[in-house]
Parts: C-alpha cells; structure tokens; sequence
C-alpha cells in the first residue's frame, strides 16, 4: 500500500469511477427515455478522453506529494519514470473501459436508439419543415430489423407520425411511450396493424436492470427467512408480495392483512389426533435401569462361578497330594502315622522310659 503505483491507481480511480456510475444510473431507473442512451454514452466517451488528455488524476497526485501536500509525510516521490508508468496505465485503463462500452452497446445501440421516435414529445408540428423528414432513418432501421426490406411496411410506418396525434394533456398524465402505445391500437388506426407489436416491443423492452436487482434482494430477504422451506410456488408468491406489495403501514397493506386474517381464522382447522386421558400407571423402571441390574446380576454370577471352580481345583489338589503319599509309604512298606499330636509314639515312649 506505500507504492506509488497502488497510490497512483486509487487517483485514477478516484476520477474514473464517478463517470462510469452516471451512466450507470441511466439504466437503473424504473422507465428509460430511449432518446438519452446515445447521448449519455456518447457523453461518457467524452468524458472519459477528458481524463485521458488532460491527466487530472496525476496532476492532483503531484500537489499531494509536494512540500505543501497531504501526503509529503510519506516520504514519497513521483520519478519521471512512475509518471510515465502511471500515464500508460491510465491510457490502457481508460481505452479498456471504452471498448467494452462499444463493445456491449454498438450492436443494438442504433436499433434501441430508433425506438426514439415513439417519443411524441419530440414530434414536430405539421408546419415545422422537419416534419417530413423526421423519423425516416430511425423506421427504416425498425423495419428491416422486424420485418426485412418490405417496401409496404416501411410505408405503413412512415405514416405513424400523422396518424399518432395525443392530446398534450393526456401525455402528460401517460408519458410518451404509455400514450404511443395507447394510440397505436388496432381499433384507433386500423391502417397501423404491423406498429402495434413494434410499439408493445418498445415498452416491454427490458432496459433497466432496477426490477431484476428488486427480484435479487427479494430472494435473498425470503431465502435468509425461509430457508430450506421454500417451494417454488411459495418462492413467486412472495416475490410478486415483496416486490409489488404494498408499503408496510399503509391503509392497504394492514386492509390486505386483515383479510388474510379473516380467511385464515374461518378456514377449517386441521384434523389432529386426540390426546389420550391420564390413567394411573404402575411405575416402569426405565431401560438404563434395567440394563444396569441385569449386568450386576451377570457380574455376580460370573463372580461366584470363579470362587467355586477355585474350591474345586483345590479340594482335587489336595486329595491327590494325600493319594500319592498312601502309595509311597506303601511301597517303602513304613507303617502309618498318625498325624495327630496327643497320639502314643513307641519310640519316644522307649527312650522317655529309659
């Protein structure tokens, strides 16, 4: 963020951007003059090679970096290399820019700029010498466009312009386009049949992008609310709310709501099943209970059946130390001796008698 190139590219974009949101504004209108897009664009262009030319952007740069500037405690300095540096990318930018103007107007631009003189306001009078003239150009781009190269069609278009006569009052209270279009219907000029679909093509010609970004944040509000929820049919139904709806507080909008009320609350409820009624009920223990006296018992079980094959093992153990010792004394042909410590022993008692 402390080279002179990033600081040089927020300057240009400082004075860029402000030309790019004017025109940008023109579309973002709920009804679009089709007579001002050529103009703001061409204004734009003009706009844009101003900065160019003239290279404000850089010149304020070089009063900031000065001695008396804001930005001299930076410590900074503006070579004849940055500027130059600074200079083509603001040349590049700024031709980028205009391309992809041309770029995404120039092919319909003529077409959607005839659409032009469907604006009675700048019809000429009768005795105004430009009335013979005017809108020549513009129907004969419409009609190769919606109808080829008809002779009798361009004819029958050319003459709109005598046939389309609104009072002034009524186009003040419709606008042009509103009271063109009223004035084209069959059963006013039945000459003008061809007009009518080139006219309703002129009003429902999606130019401003105010009601697909009024669509976008209506989805987004309902979505965040709903969430998961949400069902196509659900999804139009509150966007057509959302977006054409009623103002919230107004008399309308709490009328509506007291309606839906009403049909809400006279609607038929819905069928749920019945609860049952308390009964006395002897006490269940629980599964965890269950589960955890059954596992001591087993526990105990196992115990016990250990302790008593240990008893076992023992009791075999020592009957067949005493087996095996009947056997040897027997073999070593000794007399048997009993084990008891009040017993007579003969040779002790012989030795004690001496």
């Amino acid at each position: 963020m402390k080279k002179m190139k990033f600081i040089g590219t927020i300057y240009i974009l400082h004075d860029v951007l402000p030309v790019l949101s004017q025109l940008s504004n023109r579309f973002q209108r709920g009804n679009v003059n089709f007579s001002h897009l050529l103009p703001a664009i061409k204004a734009t262009h003009a706009e844009l090679n101003r900065l160019k030319e003239d290279k404000e952007s850089l010149k304020k740069l070089q009063n900031d970096l000065a001695q008396i500037g804001r930005l001299h405690r930076c410590g900074l300095t503006l070579s004849d290399n940055k500027m130059q540096e600074l200079c083509s990318l603001m040349n590049r930018f700024i031709v980028a820019l205009q391309d992809n103007i041309n770029n995404r107007f120039e092919p319909t631009l003529p077409l959607v700029s005839a659409f032009s003189i469907f604006d009675i306001a700048d019809l000429p009078n009768e005795s105004d010498p430009r009335f013979e003239d005017y809108g020549q150009a513009e129907i004969k781009i419409i009609s190769n466009h919606f109808y080829g190269t008809k002779e009798e069609e361009e004819k029958k278009m050319n003459r709109m312009k005598e046939a389309l006569k609104i009072p002034t009052f009524s186009q003040q209270q419709t606008g042009p386009y509103k009271g063109c279009l009223r004035g084209a219907r069959p059963t006013r000029i039945p000459i003008q049949t061809e007009l009518l679909m080139v006219a309703e093509a002129a009003w429902t010609m999606p130019l401003s992008n105010c009601w697909p970004e009024r669509g976008g944040s209506a989805i987004k509000r309902i979505k965040t609310r709903m969430r998961s929820r949400l069902t196509d049919d659900m999804l139009n139904a509150l966007m057509h709310v959302s977006i054409n709806g009623p103002s919230f507080g107004t008399e309308e909008c709490t009328d509506i709501v007291q309606r839906a009320a009403e049909i809400w609350l006279s609607a038929k409820n819905r069928r749920k099943p019945r609860l049952p009624k308390e009964s006395k009920m002897p006490e269940v223990e629980s599964v965890s209970d269950t589960r955890a006296s059954e596992g001591e018992r087993l526990s105990g079980n196992e115990s016990q059946e250990a302790v008593d094959e240990f008893e076992v093992d023992e009791v075999d153990a020592d009957a067949r130390t005493e087996e095996e010792v009947e056997i040897a004394t027997a073999a070593l042909g000794l007399c048997e001796v009993d084990c008891d410590t009040d017993s007579d022993d003969s040779a002790f008692g012989s030795d004690l008698d001496e």
